[in-house]
Parts: C-alpha cells; structure tokens; sequence
C-alpha cells in the first residue's frame, strides 16, 4: 500500500482537490443558512472526497500527497475567503445585504497564503538538493 511518497507530487487532481476543498469551506460556513441544502451537498462533497481519497491509499501508482495538500489548502483558502454577508439597515432599500468578508477585508490571508506557498516551495527545493548532494 503507497499512499505518500518522497517524491514531488504535482498534477491537475491536486488543483480538483482544491476545488472541492473550497467547495468543503462554503458549504461549511453556510451550513446552517442553507439548511437541508447545504448539508446534502456538504456531506456528498465530504463522501465524494473520501472516496477518491480511499482510492489513493489502495491503488497502485497514485500520490495522494498532491490530493491532500490541495484539499488543506482549498479548504483553508475557502473558508477563510467565503463571502460574509450580513443584513444592515438601509435609509434607502428594506433590506440590504453588505458582504465583510470581500478581499478589502481579507487580502492579508492571500498575501499569507502566498507567503506560505513560496516559503514551503523554497523548503521543498532546499531539501531535494541537499538530499540529491546538489548544494
């Protein structure tokens, strides 16, 4: 059974991975909004994500390193970044609806996340050459 390996992972199922990582953080967020809704497609996504997760772990020839970074990092990214709507007193309209998690508001996490990124990727590069006696 190879599930993690100490090669580089890369590919397009990590970035799927993402997707259905932010997709975990929305639906988590707004859980209790979207009532049955928003359960059904949490927990399908969670099952969906497990099952090809499981996949990984039992087939041969497949990293699930790459799936479970991009799932962290789509999950983190997307409940952090999910749109924080609130309903505030309006002298114009009824109701108005205000969004407070916009990037004005958050732009420090992509800023982090990026830092992050390039800080691990430098890691990661450090780590091979010194592992390949390249340094």
């Amino acid at each position: 059974m190879r599930a993690l390996t100490d090669v580089p992972s890369v590919g397009a199922s990590g970035a799927i991975f993402g997707i259905m990582g932010v997709s975990l953080g929305f639906f988590l967020y707004y859980r209790q909004k979207l009532g049955e809704f928003g359960v059904q497609r949490f927990n399908s996504i969670l099952r969906v994500t497990g099952f090809n997760l499981l996949i990984g772990f039992v087939a041969l020839r497949i990293d699930n390193a790459a799936h479970i970074g991009g799932l962290i990092a789509g999950f983190a990214l997307g409940y952090l970044l999910v749109p924080r709507y609130y309903v505030v007193d309006s002298p114009f309209a009824d109701t108005q609806i205000e969004d407070r998690g916009g990037l004005a508001n958050t732009w420090w996490i992509i800023l982090a996340a990026a830092l992050l990124f390039v800080g691990a990727t430098a890691g990661i590069i450090t780590y091979w050459r010194i592992a390949a006696g390249i340094f």
